[in-house]
């Protein structure tokens, strides 16, 4: 038991310095450092790092809120506060694998910090690789292949009612102008017939939708839709992955169709992931609320909830933290309880690379953090290093080996 006058807030503070090898009296300083702009670097990324796994903003929470970050971190971590220094201070190294300092860069941070210089490390690069972007194709329903990589705005078809335009902001937009008249509809086939766009591996799209509905498509995906929306639904097709931010109309429901399951909704911000090399396909709720279906079950989501599909067809549902589903559409690579195998696949999409694993490497769901996207393979290679891996790198192919202990 904690003696009457001991707060949450100390109990924070305890963990950094058992962490850091630091007195109270130092951490106290590095915080008030980190307040008022004058850490070094490295200061930094170790405030950022504790900042990044407690979810803070400012060091001003109230002793309630720092109980309930407690409790909320041991959860994740698989701590518990009667916890041995040297325990806690293995699980904590292995959590902290990564991590990303906002104001300053990319930081690597673990358990011994004399050795963070990454000096120290042995990446082999012999040509380094740089990250994806917005590249993408669209496809009419006449077959046409349009390469929507220009730079530039450009006008890819105007008649019927239907534009379709391709931004310099590598945005697709559809705007439908008037009402389709259902009589005619043998007469109108280009304003409703099937469009697809899709992504290369190193790639990466937006499209709004005639409907106003709003899509981010990420790399080595594909969505197939109509070019307008008519009848009594709006249905499209994904591959890969994709996050949605849906246009509201009660009055025709709105469905995707990915692998064997159907999410249906009204009006809702969710994300799927369901690339071939996965053994599942998740979807997670942001907003609104969605229904997956799959012929074998039917399971509503709520927000801040994802419903992951295995292969024999059972729905799970979780409590999650949406944001490290959508941090892709956000710029990151976010990593909770993530093993090296996993991100390796996220990481090999995004660089269009071939990943080949030498030795045992571990499986294990241990890391956490963030890398920004828009950093070259050999950064985001330097940051994974310290996880106990080297990598070599020769043209587009990355093998990965366990470090000699």
């Amino acid at each position: 038991m904690h003696p009457p006058n001991f707060s949450y807030r100390h109990l924070y503070e305890l963990r950094i310095i058992n962490y850091l090898n630091m007195n109270k009296k130092e951490v106290k300083d590095l915080l008030l450092k980190y307040q008022s702009g004058q850490c070094t670097e490295k200061e930094g990324a170790i405030v950022e790092n504790w900042l990044f796994y407690e979810n803070k903003t400012d060091f001003n929470l109230s002793d309630q809120e720092l109980k309930q970050n407690l409790i909320d971190l041991d959860f994740r971590m698989g701590l518990n506060h009667n916890v041995k220094k040297h325990n806690f201070i293995r699980t904590f190294a292995a959590a902290a694998a990564i991590f990303l300092v906002v104001c300053t860069g990319l930081y690597f941070y673990t358990s011994a910090p004399a050795k963070n210089d990454i000096k120290g490390n042995t990446l082999s690069v012999t040509k380094d690789i740089g990250p994806g972007g917005n590249f993408a194709t669209l496809t009419l329903s006449d077959g046409k292949s349009i390469d929507l990589n220009t730079g530039r705005d450009r006008v890819l078809v105007q008649n019927n009612g239907l534009s379709i335009v391709n931004t310099k902001n590598s945005q697709l937009i559809y705007t439908a102008n008037n009402v389709l008249d259902l009589s005619k509809i043998n007469h109108t086939k280009n304003n409703f017939s099937t469009n697809l766009l899709k992504t290369p591996r190193g790639g990466q799209y937006q499209v709004t939708l005639s409907d106003g509905t709003k899509v981010w498509l990420n790399s080595a995906s594909s969505l197939k839709f109509p070019a307008q929306f008519i009848g009594e639904e709006r249905l499209v097709q994904l591959t890969g992955e994709a996050y949605f931010e849906v246009a509201k109309n009660p009055a025709m429901p709105f469905k995707v169709t990915v692998n064997s399951t159907t999410v249906k909704v009204l009006g809702t911000h969710f994300n799927i992931s369901a690339y071939g090399d996965l053994s599942s396909t998740k979807t997670t709720l942001l907003e609104g609320s969605i229904q997956l279906s799959n012929g074998k079950a039917n399971k509503v989501l709520k927000p801040n909830q994802q419903g992951v599909i295995d292969n024999a067809g059972s729905i799970k549902i979780t409590d999650i933290d949406p944001e490290q589903a959508v941090a892709w559409k956000n710029g990151y690579f976010s990593f909770k309880r993530t093993s090296l195998p996993e991100i390796m696949q996220q990481i090999s999409r995004w660089y269009n690379i071939e990943v080949i694993f030498h030795g045992k490497v571990s499986n294990e769901q241990d890391l956490f953090g963030k890398i920004k996207r828009n950093s070259n393979l050999s950064k985001t290679l330097e940051l994974l290093e310290f996880s106990g891996v080297r990598f070599k790198v020769k043209d587009r192919q990355v093998i990965v080996t366990p470090k000699k202990q």
